[in-house]
């Protein structure tokens, strides 16, 4: 494969070029089992929208379960800077909602999403459409944030009469903004992420009265829009939905009203995946608690994925279970669920080296615009031990050597997460299966799992570190 692709392509491990410094390297040891039960803290995902619509929502709501992630931290600072009242209690965190029709969020000074993506599109979002008319607001990103982008939905909300002055590159994250009445229809062409779809749902949702959102091409991720509708929905929102021939017409009536009750955060189906994969590389047997099939998160077919390499696995009676060892290459769509793609390659390289099966991982579009290029940055993680790798703009390939290869270098492999935390997840997975891999930056599990090293050694794996500090 030749042209775009070279890079994805040539051999080599990717390796912290600045060493370990003080920043630790974790690592895995092969050889144990990772057994049990184990309950991942709440989902990211649902807690930032959760977090949103209950700051839009017209009286206070309870959230209970709301995770430690970086991510929801970084929300959670967010709103607080918008005038928002979030407190702790006993039965959780209390968020006073401030719909736009009263106060609205009413920022005082430039705002940060952190590294948050999500939130990012949420805050563009609502900072642009669901707040009064000409208000200013800046947008300043940290981190991984500062080299993605959002040009779709940037231009949907400058369409709609939104100003939009970017620091940066343009569709990135350092933007200034002017608030918009929004019109009765928006459009969104050809979103590159569902979050763009998801924040659109949301500061639409937030007013009274009913605006439609015209989506011209396809939605990637789709689980994760509707994972946003149910959740608008839980605050009185009525959002529906109608496929047509430029993509997807969706209709949204608000405003949004908080709940009577407590609303509780599922745990996060795509640290659910990670740990199974976990379980499963090392012929171990573990079940997730509080998952089952009526869960609002999409990743929770883990469990059908990791059935196609013949693991045995299930969702029922409200948890999720999986044990043994692949026994097969498969090949597997993961447009839907594009964050179980890190997991599911340490199980595809578990299949090469042990039943030396090829697989072949498609529908990885929205990879290379995530924290990190992740085809690009998994393939040279599979091929620092080893294995084959092709890779293209929406697929990879992971066989096993090739002509009796040997791994890019000796142990210690160090690899480079490239600030990614589902990269970390991937390699930390690898050193389940291969020897003396460590992961660079190991604390970047942060951003969503921050006792991610703690608990899969809690679940039997032996934890090793080399440099920096434990």
């Amino acid at each position: 494969m030749a042209g775009a692709f070279d890079d994805y392509n040539s051999r080599g491990m990717t390796v912290n070029s600045s060493g370990s410094g003080t920043r630790p390297c974790r690592g895995f040891s092969p050889g144990d089992a990772l057994s049990g039960s184990f309950r991942p803290e709440g989902s990211k995902s649902l807690a930032q929208r959760i977090l949103v619509a209950a700051s839009l929502a017209e009286g206070d709501t309870l959230i209970a379960e709301l995770p430690s992630a970086a991510d929801v931290t970084a929300a959670r600072a967010l709103l607080e800077a918008c005038g928002v009242a979030v407190s702790d209690g006993k039965g959780g965190v209390t968020v006073g909602g401030r719909p736009p029709a009263a106060v609205g969020w009413n920022p005082t000074g430039p705002l940060s999403p952190g590294e948050s993506a999500t939130m990012g599109r949420f805050a563009a979002a609502v900072l642009a459409l669901g707040v009064p008319k000409d208000r200013h607001v800046q947008l300043v990103p940290e981190g991984t944030l500062r080299r993605r982008q959002s040009v779709s939905l940037f231009r949907a909300l400058a369409g709609a009469g939104v100003g939009c002055e970017f620091e940066g590159v343009e569709g990135g994250y350092a933007v200034r903004l002017r608030s918009a009445e929004p019109p009765a229809d928006v459009f969104l062409e050809d979103p590159a992420s569902s979050q763009e779809v998801s924040a659109l749902l949301a500061a639409l949702a937030a007013r009274e009265g009913r605006y439609h959102l015209h989506v011209r091409g396809d939605i990637p991720s789709m689980p994760y829009a509707e994972m946003s509708a149910r959740v608008l929905e839980s605050f009185g929102a009525r959002v529906q939905l109608w496929n047509n021939s430029e993509g997807v017409l969706i209709s949204i009536e608000g405003p949004l009203t908080a709940p009577a009750e407590a609303i509780a955060v599922e745990p996060d189906a795509s640290t659910a995946g990670t740990a199974l994969a976990a379980a499963c590389v090392t012929g171990g047997e573990l079940e997730i608690p509080g998952l089952g099939e009526g869960s609002l998160q999409g990743d929770v077919r883990i469990v059908e994925l990791l059935k196609a390499f013949g693991c045995e696995a299930g969702c029922e009676e409200g948890r999720l279970w999986a044990k043994g060892k692949p026994t097969q290459g498969a090949e597997i769509d993961l447009s839907r669920e594009p964050d179980l793609a890190p997991a599911m390659v340490a199980v595809a390289a578990c299949a090469a080296l042990d039943a030396e099966s090829e697989s072949r991982l498609r529908g990885l579009h929205t990879l290379p615009g995530k924290e990190s290029n992740r085809i690009r940055v998994l393939a040279r993680g599979v091929r620092a031990i080893g294995l084959s790798a092709e890779a293209g703009a929406d697929f990879l390939e992971i066989g096993p050597p090739r002509h009796g290869a040997d791994p890019a270098e000796e142990p210690p492999i160090v690899l480079d997460p490239e600030g990614d935390h589902r990269m970390a997840f991937a390699f930390a997975l690898l050193g389940l299966i291969y020897p003396g891999i460590h992961v660079a930056d190991a604390d970047c599990v942060a951003k969503s799992w921050p006792t991610f090293w703690t608990d899969l050694e809690g679940l039997g794996a032996s934890l090793t570190t080399l440099g920096g500090s434990a």
